[in-house]
């Protein structure tokens, strides 16, 4: 006999995640372009850590065409560098006060 205090999980009423959009998420992915054009090139890195939407914005060509156009654009210096005993290299950009910042990956 079944007892009713641990009744198996039903399957059927999981609920799922329902994730609120709010501020850019919002807005048609060419309005977010040009807010994101007029961010320093040294936070896209973070921004593309938001969500995939933000990630395949920032690495789009569509971004730096738009940079382009609007005169947003700013020399980058990137420098890949192995750092032992990490086997795999890592992806840098310095910074306007000649500092390495790490980014997570390099999107080119």
């Amino acid at each position: 006999m079944m007892s009713d205090c641990n009744p198996l999980p039903n399957n059927n009423k999981r609920r799922r995640r329902k994730t609120k959009e709010s501020g850019l998420q919002l807005l048609p992915d060419a309005v977010t372009l040009s807010c994101l054009a007029l961010v320093s090139r040294l936070d896209h890195a973070a921004l593309s850590l938001v969500s995939k939407r933000y990630r395949s914005l920032v690495a789009s060509p569509e971004l730096c065409r738009t940079r382009w156009l609007t005169g947003c654009t700013e020399a980058s210096f990137y420098v890949c560098l192995r750092i032992l005993p990490d086997p795999s290299p890592r992806w840098f950009i310095l910074t306007p006060n000649r500092r390495l910042s790490p980014i997570p990956s390099n999107p080119y």
